[in-house]
């Protein structure tokens, strides 16, 4: 159902996996017992993990199919058997399905395997095979990408246009790493150590070569902080070796495969309150004035909360004084009255608890909302939210102020004032192409 268990029921599913591909890929890799616990506690207490696997999106799946893809690489080279490819194309097609940042792993895979020995898997046919079938299960998505022009790429350029995303720079991208994987990048490093170093890591190099060819991509495009982060698995389940070797040739200092993983459980708990609500909301917000606040992503979104906690806030609440402004209307008006959201979390909300207060389905020009169009509504009678005062004034024949939203704990953006606009200048159906956001 719907429940709020059940919706974070399976990105937790999607967490444990990855930690149980984690180990597999530890043990393809020659680790034995520690390393295999080392680099799964790595998965299990790094923030960025948690905070993936809480929350139903894309994220929290992403880096298990990322990990899948790398686990039957590796697969392929240990058993010299090239038939493993396929189930490298069955979690590459699966990944671009659910998130087309799989198009960095990839890339980076095939440069890493280029500049490696490993090189003899790009001429094999069944990386065609591999090919074709992540081809296969992708097509939909393609099919739907064309058939709309190409929205994905759409909003990726007008997110770098519009200046949407925290910009960083290489060297601020690269601290921001260290903030998100705390002392867990201690093993991240050492696996990039692994895979260019050490001599039992060399044979797996492209994969070192493929974080650092992600690494320079994220530089290039200004991406958040985080979109690097489903790799972390690989370089945990490399450096976890690399350090189980090292400690059991270094007896003076052996006494570190207990302290190091208990310094990972303490230091883990400590920050998991950043991206698990487990506090009340005013103990979280004294804990983050402690210098536990998580990295900003995008500049418009402030409030007194990060916006994964903020934008939890407030939806109920809004939805529920729309109702009211709605029922209030004449009925001549209500019946050709339409709720014009500014985003598609304002429309998602009317959506999802609008059924409760019997009101109708929600209209944005944002993402995929715009696809979906503005219904049968003309646009004599609109009730608009997140509108400024100078775009209803702009585009409505008249402006009625009825309504107030702003949760205390919700995002800046949306602190509105609630408007009904009457006679939309060029009325709704034609002028439906003006009101595209997609950013």
């Amino acid at each position: 159902g719907d429940s709020l268990s059940a919706i974070r029921f399976l990105p937790a599913v999607a967490g444990a996996l990855l930690i149980v591909l984690t180990g597999l890929i530890i043990i393809e890799l020659g680790g034995k017992r520690f390393a295999v616990i080392l680099g799964c506690l790595c998965v299990l207490v790094v923030p960025i993990y948690l905070a993936f696997n809480t929350l139903l999106t894309m994220n929290a799946f992403e880096p298990l199919f990322w990990m899948g893809a790398v686990y039957f690489i590796i697969l392929t080279i240990n058993r010299k058997d090239p038939r493993y490819l396929i189930g490298f194309g069955l979690f590459v097609g699966f990944g671009l399905q659910n998130k087309h940042t799989m198009l960095l792993l990839i890339s980076g895979i095939l440069i890493g395997l280029l500049f490696t020995r490993e090189r003899r898997i790009m001429t094999n046919k069944w990386l065609l095979v591999a090919g074709l079938i992540a081809v296969a299960i992708f097509l939909p998505n393609l099919i739907w990408q064309h058939q709309h022009n190409w929205p994905a790429i759409e909003v990726i350029s007008n997110v770098a246009a519009t200046g949407k995303n925290v910009p960083l720079s290489p060297l601020e991208f690269v601290l921001q790493q260290f903030i998100i994987l705390h002392f867990t990048a201690i093993v991240g490093i050492a696996g990039l150590c692994f895979f260019f170093f050490d001599d039992r890591g060399k044979r797996y190099r492209m994969l070192g070569i493929a974080y650092v060819v992600m690494l320079l991509i994220m530089f290039v495009t200004s991406s958040k902080h985080y979109y690097i982060a489903s790799a972390y698995p690989m370089l945990f389940a490399g450096g976890a070796v690399l350090l189980e070797r090292l400690l059991e040739d270094k007896r003076k200092i052996r006494w570190l495969k207990v302290a190091y993983p208990i310094l990972l459980i303490v230091t883990g708990g400590i920050m998991a309150p950043m991206v698990l609500p487990v506090l009340p909301v005013d103990t979280y917000i004294t804990y983050q004035q402690n210098g536990f606040a998580p990295p900003k992503t995008e500049v418009g979104h402030v409030g007194p909360l990060p916006q994964h906690y903020g934008d939890m806030f407030g939806w109920p609440e809004m939805v529920e004084t729309v109702a009211e402004i709605y029922h209030n209307l004449p009925p001549e008006e209500r019946a050709k009255a339409a709720i014009f959201a500014s985003n598609y979390g304002e429309a998602g909300a009317i959506d999802f608890f609008g059924p409760n207060y019997d009101l109708p389905k929600a209209i944005s020009g944002h993402q995929n909302y715009y696809l979906w169009g503005p219904r049968n509504y003309t646009g004599e009678v609109m009730i608009v939210l997140g509108w400024s005062p100078d775009l209803a004034n702009r585009t409505c024949g008249s402006v009625e102020e009825v309504g107030t939203v702003g949760h205390p704990y919700a995002m800046a953006n949306e602190h509105y004032t609630i408007y009904i606009c009457r006679d939309l200048e060029g009325g709704l159906q034609e002028s439906w192409p003006e009101w595209k956001r997609w950013y």
